[in-house]
């Protein structure tokens, strides 16, 4: 990954792995309409934050998926804990 908005980030990146769901997200004033997936792993849904990677998640929706990336807390901002994806396999 070579994304500022990624690599700025102290969280440490990790693999998570869940199934990929669908989610309609409403656009909200601070942009935060690009979390179109949530992650079901260990029963949580964490929404997912990949703008990179939208055509080729699309493809794996309600499947199994190992997501990599940084569980980034915008609570202070906020939003709450989100997936910032890096890569995935």
């Amino acid at each position: 990954m070579s994304d500022s908005w990624y690599d700025d980030r102290p969280e440490p990146e990790q693999s998570i792995s869940g199934v990929l769901r669908a989610a309609s997200a409403p656009s909200t004033p601070g942009g935060r309409d690009r979390l179109p997936y949530r992650l079901l792993a260990d029963g949580d849904l964490i929404p997912v934050y990949g703008p990179a990677f939208e055509d080729r998640l699309d493809q794996l929706v309600d499947q199994p998926i190992v997501l990599v990336g940084k569980l980034v807390d915008l609570s202070g901002e906020g939003f709450g804990p989100e997936l910032w994806v890096g890569s995935f396999g």
